[in-house]
Protein backbone atom coordinates (compact mmCIF):
# COMPACT_ATOMS: atom_id res chain seq x y z
CA UNK A 1 0.00 0.00 0.00
CA UNK A 2 2.99 2.46 0.75
CA UNK A 3 4.73 1.72 -2.36
CA UNK A 4 1.56 2.31 -4.60
CA UNK A 5 1.26 5.65 -2.43
CA UNK A 6 4.52 6.65 -2.62
CA UNK A 7 4.98 5.62 -6.49
CA UNK A 8 1.65 8.10 -7.34
CA UNK A 9 3.28 10.81 -5.43
CA UNK A 10 6.04 10.06 -7.67
CA UNK A 11 4.27 10.28 -10.61
CA UNK A 12 2.36 13.61 -10.12
CA UNK A 13 5.39 15.17 -9.37
CA UNK A 14 6.81 14.28 -12.64
CA UNK A 15 3.37 15.22 -14.07
CA UNK A 16 4.05 18.39 -12.50
CA UNK A 17 7.68 19.20 -13.83
CA UNK A 18 6.59 18.15 -17.01
CA UNK A 19 3.70 20.63 -16.93
CA UNK A 20 6.06 23.68 -15.63
CA UNK A 21 8.31 23.15 -18.65
CA UNK A 22 6.08 23.74 -21.07
CA UNK A 23 4.18 26.72 -19.65
CA UNK A 24 5.30 30.53 -20.76
CA UNK A 25 6.74 31.61 -17.70
CA UNK A 26 9.13 28.64 -17.82
CA UNK A 27 12.78 29.54 -17.20
CA UNK A 28 15.67 27.59 -18.92
CA UNK A 29 17.27 24.79 -16.94
CA UNK A 30 20.80 26.69 -16.66
CA UNK A 31 19.67 30.15 -16.40
CA UNK A 32 19.86 32.89 -18.81
CA UNK A 33 23.31 34.19 -20.55
CA UNK A 34 24.44 37.82 -22.28
CA UNK A 35 20.27 38.95 -21.86
CA UNK A 36 19.34 42.04 -20.17
CA UNK A 37 15.98 41.91 -20.16
CA UNK A 38 15.45 44.83 -17.41
CA UNK A 39 15.05 47.70 -20.07
CA UNK A 40 11.67 46.73 -22.60
CA UNK A 41 12.78 48.05 -26.25
CA UNK A 42 9.81 49.40 -28.07
CA UNK A 43 9.08 50.44 -31.66
CA UNK A 44 8.67 54.38 -30.36
CA UNK A 45 12.50 54.17 -28.83
CA UNK A 46 14.17 52.64 -32.45
CA UNK A 47 11.99 55.04 -34.16
CA UNK A 48 13.04 57.91 -32.40
CA UNK A 49 16.82 56.89 -32.00
CA UNK A 50 17.06 56.39 -35.74
CA UNK A 51 15.66 59.48 -37.07
CA UNK A 52 18.07 61.36 -35.37
CA UNK A 53 20.88 59.41 -36.56
CA UNK A 54 19.65 60.22 -39.89
CA UNK A 55 18.92 63.74 -39.10
CA UNK A 56 22.16 64.43 -37.49
CA UNK A 57 24.03 62.61 -40.59
CA UNK A 58 21.61 65.12 -43.06
CA UNK A 59 22.90 68.37 -41.60
CA UNK A 60 26.59 66.87 -42.08
CA UNK A 61 26.00 66.27 -45.88
CA UNK A 62 24.10 69.43 -46.70
CA UNK A 63 26.68 71.86 -45.11
CA UNK A 64 29.74 69.72 -47.16
CA UNK A 65 27.78 69.16 -50.70
CA UNK A 66 27.48 71.29 -53.31
CA UNK A 67 23.45 71.57 -54.16
CA UNK A 68 22.44 70.45 -58.19
CA UNK A 69 19.47 70.60 -59.81
CA UNK A 70 19.21 66.85 -61.57
CA UNK A 71 18.84 63.53 -59.40
CA UNK A 72 18.86 60.13 -60.29
CA UNK A 73 17.19 58.32 -57.32
CA UNK A 74 14.54 59.20 -54.85
CA UNK A 75 14.57 62.20 -52.45
CA UNK A 76 14.85 62.04 -49.41
CA UNK A 77 13.88 64.93 -46.93
CA UNK A 78 17.58 66.04 -44.92
CA UNK A 79 16.49 69.41 -43.66
CA UNK A 80 14.78 72.49 -43.59
CA UNK A 81 16.23 76.06 -43.13
CA UNK A 82 14.66 78.74 -40.30
CA UNK A 83 15.55 81.42 -43.07
CA UNK A 84 12.75 82.97 -44.17
CA UNK A 85 12.11 83.85 -48.12
CA UNK A 86 9.63 85.80 -50.13
CA UNK A 87 8.34 85.22 -53.42
CA UNK A 88 9.49 87.84 -55.89
CA UNK A 89 6.59 88.35 -57.77
CA UNK A 90 4.33 88.73 -55.03
CA UNK A 91 6.37 89.85 -51.70
CA UNK A 92 3.68 88.55 -49.08
CA UNK A 93 4.08 84.35 -50.13
CA UNK A 94 6.47 83.48 -47.22
CA UNK A 95 9.41 80.85 -48.53
CA UNK A 96 11.19 78.04 -46.48
CA UNK A 97 14.11 76.52 -47.83
CA UNK A 98 14.12 72.70 -47.46
CA UNK A 99 17.09 70.30 -48.40
CA UNK A 100 17.22 66.85 -49.86
CA UNK A 101 19.98 64.05 -50.71
CA UNK A 102 19.75 62.25 -53.69
CA UNK A 103 22.11 59.69 -55.53
CA UNK A 104 23.37 61.16 -58.77
CA UNK A 105 25.35 58.60 -61.56
CA UNK A 106 29.02 60.38 -61.77
CA UNK A 107 31.33 58.48 -64.34
CA UNK A 108 33.66 57.01 -63.62
CA UNK A 109 35.81 57.57 -66.85
CA UNK A 110 35.78 60.41 -68.89
CA UNK A 111 32.57 60.60 -70.90
CA UNK A 112 32.45 60.03 -74.22
CA UNK A 113 32.78 63.11 -76.32
CA UNK A 114 29.84 63.48 -79.17
CA UNK A 115 31.48 64.29 -82.59
CA UNK A 116 28.40 66.56 -83.54
CA UNK A 117 28.52 68.94 -80.41
CA UNK A 118 32.00 69.90 -81.20
CA UNK A 119 31.18 70.44 -84.83
CA UNK A 120 28.23 72.82 -84.19
CA UNK A 121 30.57 74.39 -81.94
CA UNK A 122 33.37 74.68 -84.72
CA UNK A 123 31.45 75.45 -87.40
CA UNK A 124 29.47 78.33 -86.07
CA UNK A 125 32.41 79.86 -83.63
CA UNK A 126 31.61 83.68 -82.61
CA UNK A 127 33.53 84.23 -79.46
CA UNK A 128 36.45 81.38 -79.29
CA UNK A 129 40.05 82.30 -79.60
CA UNK A 130 42.44 79.97 -81.75
CA UNK A 131 43.29 77.99 -78.25
CA UNK A 132 40.24 77.56 -77.69
CA UNK A 133 39.19 76.02 -81.20
CA UNK A 134 42.47 74.13 -81.42
CA UNK A 135 41.26 72.45 -77.78
CA UNK A 136 38.22 71.45 -79.52
CA UNK A 137 39.93 70.08 -82.97
CA UNK A 138 42.09 67.82 -80.01
CA UNK A 139 38.67 66.60 -78.63
CA UNK A 140 37.11 66.08 -82.34
CA UNK A 141 39.54 63.52 -83.18
CA UNK A 142 38.91 61.39 -80.45
CA UNK A 143 35.27 62.01 -80.59
CA UNK A 144 32.04 58.94 -81.35
CA UNK A 145 29.99 59.46 -84.00
CA UNK A 146 27.73 56.78 -82.01
CA UNK A 147 28.00 54.87 -78.69
CA UNK A 148 30.88 52.41 -78.95
CA UNK A 149 29.80 48.65 -79.39
CA UNK A 150 31.40 48.13 -76.32
CA UNK A 151 28.81 50.79 -73.98
CA UNK A 152 29.70 53.30 -72.41
CA UNK A 153 31.64 53.85 -69.45
CA UNK A 154 30.14 52.78 -65.85
CA UNK A 155 30.17 55.11 -63.55
CA UNK A 156 29.20 55.16 -59.68
CA UNK A 157 26.51 56.96 -57.62
CA UNK A 158 27.69 60.36 -55.84
CA UNK A 159 25.53 61.58 -52.87
CA UNK A 160 24.46 65.23 -53.25
CA UNK A 161 21.79 67.83 -51.88
CA UNK A 162 18.99 69.52 -53.57
CA UNK A 163 17.39 72.52 -52.36
CA UNK A 164 13.63 73.40 -52.45
CA UNK A 165 11.87 76.63 -51.78
CA UNK A 166 8.59 75.43 -50.48
CA UNK A 167 6.04 78.59 -50.64
CA UNK A 168 3.17 79.79 -48.72
CA UNK A 169 0.92 79.97 -51.42
CA UNK A 170 1.18 76.12 -52.24
CA UNK A 171 3.81 75.79 -54.62
CA UNK A 172 7.52 74.66 -54.67
CA UNK A 173 9.88 76.56 -56.34
CA UNK A 174 13.78 75.55 -57.03
CA UNK A 175 15.49 79.40 -57.78
CA UNK A 176 16.68 81.62 -55.35
CA UNK A 177 18.66 84.83 -55.47
CA UNK A 178 18.86 87.47 -52.78
CA UNK A 179 16.63 86.26 -50.16
CA UNK A 180 13.91 86.10 -53.14
CA UNK A 181 12.55 83.03 -54.32
CA UNK A 182 11.84 83.22 -58.78
CA UNK A 183 9.86 80.78 -61.23
CA UNK A 184 12.18 78.73 -63.54
CA UNK A 185 11.11 81.04 -66.59
CA UNK A 186 11.46 84.45 -64.05
CA UNK A 187 14.97 83.05 -63.02
CA UNK A 188 16.15 82.74 -66.68
CA UNK A 189 15.26 86.24 -67.79
CA UNK A 190 16.49 87.67 -65.10
CA UNK A 191 19.90 86.26 -65.04
CA UNK A 192 20.69 83.87 -68.01
CA UNK A 193 19.87 86.53 -70.57
CA UNK A 194 21.90 89.17 -68.60
CA UNK A 195 24.81 86.99 -68.39
CA UNK A 196 24.66 85.78 -72.22
CA UNK A 197 24.34 89.60 -72.99
CA UNK A 198 27.38 90.11 -71.27
CA UNK A 199 29.14 87.25 -73.49
CA UNK A 200 27.85 88.37 -76.51
CA UNK A 201 28.89 92.01 -75.86
CA UNK A 202 32.47 91.25 -75.10
CA UNK A 203 35.00 91.94 -77.64
CA UNK A 204 35.41 88.73 -80.77
CA UNK A 205 38.44 87.32 -80.99
CA UNK A 206 40.82 88.32 -83.69
CA UNK A 207 41.12 86.69 -85.95
CA UNK A 208 37.60 84.98 -85.63
CA UNK A 209 37.41 81.67 -87.13
CA UNK A 210 35.36 78.63 -87.93
CA UNK A 211 36.22 74.94 -89.09
CA UNK A 212 34.05 73.24 -91.66
CA UNK A 213 33.77 70.43 -93.88
CA UNK A 214 34.33 67.57 -91.40
CA UNK A 215 35.79 63.89 -92.58
CA UNK A 216 36.70 60.98 -90.95
CA UNK A 217 39.72 59.97 -89.89
CA UNK A 218 40.05 56.55 -91.83
CA UNK A 219 38.07 57.49 -94.67
CA UNK A 220 41.52 59.99 -95.21
CA UNK A 221 43.55 57.47 -94.33
CA UNK A 222 42.12 54.97 -96.95
CA UNK A 223 41.66 57.33 -99.17
CA UNK A 224 45.82 58.76 -99.30
CA UNK A 225 46.33 54.50 -99.58
CA UNK A 226 44.42 54.71 -102.55
CA UNK A 227 45.97 57.24 -104.15
CA UNK A 228 49.71 56.31 -103.76
CA UNK A 229 48.85 53.14 -104.83
CA UNK A 230 47.04 54.51 -108.38
CA UNK A 231 50.82 56.78 -108.52
CA UNK A 232 52.85 53.76 -108.16
CA UNK A 233 50.39 52.47 -111.20
CA UNK A 234 50.68 55.42 -113.30
CA UNK A 235 54.30 55.25 -112.90
CA UNK A 236 54.62 51.81 -114.30
CA UNK A 237 55.49 49.57 -111.12
CA UNK A 238 53.84 46.25 -110.44
CA UNK A 239 50.88 46.94 -107.85
CA UNK A 240 50.15 43.06 -107.12
CA UNK A 241 47.04 42.23 -104.67
CA UNK A 242 49.39 41.31 -102.61
CA UNK A 243 51.27 44.81 -102.09
CA UNK A 244 47.51 46.35 -101.65
CA UNK A 245 46.40 43.79 -98.77
CA UNK A 246 50.14 44.35 -97.15
CA UNK A 247 49.46 48.15 -97.03
CA UNK A 248 45.34 47.83 -95.94
CA UNK A 249 46.07 45.57 -93.43
CA UNK A 250 49.73 46.34 -92.06
CA UNK A 251 48.22 50.37 -91.97
CA UNK A 252 47.02 51.82 -88.54
CA UNK A 253 43.79 52.82 -88.73
CA UNK A 254 42.28 55.45 -86.37
CA UNK A 255 38.35 54.48 -86.49
CA UNK A 256 37.32 57.31 -84.95
CA UNK A 257 37.40 60.98 -84.95
CA UNK A 258 36.84 63.52 -87.22
CA UNK A 259 38.99 66.55 -89.26
CA UNK A 260 37.96 70.10 -90.47
CA UNK A 261 39.31 70.47 -93.91
CA UNK A 262 38.25 74.23 -94.47
CA UNK A 263 38.78 77.05 -92.55
CA UNK A 264 37.80 80.26 -92.52
CA UNK A 265 39.35 82.87 -90.98
CA UNK A 266 37.82 86.68 -90.86
CA UNK A 267 35.69 85.65 -94.00
CA UNK A 268 39.03 84.25 -95.98
CA UNK A 269 38.76 80.77 -96.54
CA UNK A 270 41.84 78.52 -96.88
CA UNK A 271 42.60 74.88 -96.31
CA UNK A 272 42.66 74.18 -92.33
CA UNK A 273 46.47 74.39 -91.52
CA UNK A 274 45.48 71.42 -89.21
CA UNK A 275 44.05 69.70 -91.57
CA UNK A 276 46.84 69.86 -93.95
CA UNK A 277 49.62 68.93 -91.36
CA UNK A 278 47.45 65.48 -91.09
CA UNK A 279 47.46 64.86 -94.09
CA UNK A 280 51.20 65.62 -94.95
CA UNK A 281 52.06 62.92 -91.93
CA UNK A 282 49.40 60.31 -92.83
CA UNK A 283 51.16 60.47 -96.66
CA UNK A 284 54.59 59.87 -94.78
CA UNK A 285 52.82 56.64 -92.75
CA UNK A 286 51.79 55.34 -96.13
CA UNK A 287 54.88 55.63 -98.35
CA UNK A 288 56.65 53.80 -95.00
CA UNK A 289 54.29 51.12 -95.02
CA UNK A 290 54.30 50.33 -98.89
CA UNK A 291 58.20 50.69 -98.84
CA UNK A 292 57.84 47.76 -95.96
CA UNK A 293 55.31 45.52 -97.87
CA UNK A 294 57.35 45.53 -101.50
CA UNK A 295 60.68 44.55 -99.55
CA UNK A 296 61.38 40.96 -100.50
CA UNK A 297 61.90 38.76 -97.62
CA UNK A 298 64.64 37.67 -96.62
CA UNK A 299 65.62 34.28 -95.05
CA UNK A 300 66.49 33.38 -91.68
CA UNK A 301 69.82 31.86 -92.94
CA UNK A 302 70.64 33.97 -96.52
CA UNK A 303 73.54 35.09 -95.27
CA UNK A 304 75.44 31.53 -94.77
CA UNK A 305 77.16 30.41 -98.02
CA UNK A 306 78.19 26.72 -98.50
CA UNK A 307 82.12 27.63 -98.20
CA UNK A 308 80.84 29.38 -94.55
CA UNK A 309 79.20 25.90 -93.51
CA UNK A 310 82.60 24.06 -94.32
CA UNK A 311 84.86 22.64 -91.84
CA UNK A 312 88.43 23.62 -92.16
CA UNK A 313 91.10 20.69 -91.92
CA UNK A 314 93.30 20.08 -89.16
CA UNK A 315 96.62 20.14 -89.87
CA UNK A 316 97.63 16.37 -88.12
CA UNK A 317 101.02 17.31 -88.44
CA UNK A 318 100.99 20.57 -85.99
CA UNK A 319 99.50 18.54 -83.87
CA UNK A 320 100.37 14.92 -83.61
CA UNK A 321 103.25 14.41 -80.75
CA UNK A 322 106.87 13.98 -81.57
Amino acid sequence: MKLRFRLGKFLLSVTAVFWASCSDDAQPLYGTIGIDDSVPESSETLESSSSVAVSSESTELSSSVTPESSSSAPDEKSSSSSVQYRLASDTSVTCKAEQFIYNECVYTASPIKDCSSLKNKLNSNKTLSTEEIAEIEDDLEECFGEAPLYGVPSCMNQMRVRTDYKCSNGTTYSYAKDGLVYTTQEFIDLFASSSSAESSSSAAPSPLCQKTDFVLRDIVADSCIAQKLDSLVAAGEDVSDNLKNCVNSSYRRAYNGEYAQTQICDGETTVNPRYQAKLDSIRKEVDKTINLCKAPDVPADSAKTPADSTVTPIDTAATSPE
